[in-house]
């Protein structure tokens, strides 16, 4: 079912319209389609209008696409309110667009996120170190051969269930629910499969959220490749391997009020 959420922040609610990102792209230029001007350079912006369906009272509303701020083509969907049409935003919510009927229907609801604002705060230009004069060079060359000793410092972490975490392997039978294909080997502890827990929302955001995220439902048992990949992998890896487990968890978005475009900037996916 094509389906588009997307938390709305205070500063867009302000300006009235969102941005649509790329992997959303093709799913609002069927249902604008024909975005011409996109493919020719010799056109003008233009602006093009569809009506949408509110889910809260069923009343048609008539909503703006446009690609600005060329060359970079930004595709932007307005919702604010001009004379009696419109969609009135606030930020702090998820936006969501089912567009499978015949009139795309639109609805929002709150976000899960006590903070969303904190949770991807603005990355800042760290300060380069000068580079050492060849002087200084050859002597951290000489000294960095002597072997160190360097005192490793407890960090806090949340705490997790062990009795969770064999309930979720054992659930799963000792299977890589991300389906990663290659050779497994087997755990001397259990004679199975080795596999791995891992938490579908980091454990890192627990902070951002009302419930626990250690949770039966959040947890998911993957093998040590694709536990590896979700963490280290491509952007085009780590999307479908998240989409891949998502699916298996329809009620996970709900319980915790979470839009599939989060979930992949916590793993810093666009």
């Amino acid at each position: 079912m094509p389906t588009f959420e997307r938390l709305i922040t205070d500063a867009e609610a302000e300006k009235g319209h969102i941005t649509i990102r790329e992997r959303y792209r093709p799913l609002f230029e069927r249902h604008f389609a024909p975005l011409l001007h996109e493919d020719d350079p010799s056109a003008s912006e233009t602006d093009f209008y569809k009506l949408f369906q509110r889910a809260d009272n069923g009343s048609t509303i008539r909503l703006k696409l446009c690609m600005r701020n060329r060359p970079r083509k930004e595709l932007r969907l307005y919702l604010s309110k001009t004379g009696a049409e419109g969609y009135e935003i606030q930020g702090n919510r998820i936006l969501v667009i089912d567009f499978s009927g015949r009139k795309a229907v639109l609805s929002s609801r709150p976000a899960g996120l006590l903070q969303p604002e904190r949770l991807f705060p603005p990355k800042r230009n760290a300060k380069r170190t000068p580079r050492p004069a060849d002087e200084e060079n050859a002597l951290i060359t000489v000294l960095n051969r002597e072997p160190r000793m360097l005192t490793a410092r407890e960090r806090a972490k949340w705490a997790r269930s062990a009795k969770l975490a064999r309930e979720c392997l054992e659930a799963a039978g000792f299977d890589c629910e991300a389906g990663w294909s290659g050779d497994r080997f087997k755990s001397k502890a259990t004679g199975r499969n080795y596999s791995e827990v891992h938490h579908l929302i980091p454990l890192k955001y627990q902070k951002q959220f009302r419930s626990s995220l250690d949770t039966l439902l959040n947890l998911c048992c993957l093998s040590p490749q694709a536990h590896r990949a979700i963490h280290h992998g491509t952007d085009d890896q780590v999307i479908h391997l998240l989409q891949h487990l998502l699916r298996k968890r329809p009620a996970l978005k709900k319980q915790f009020w979470i839009s599939e475009d989060i979930l992949f900037r916590m793993y810093g996916v666009e």
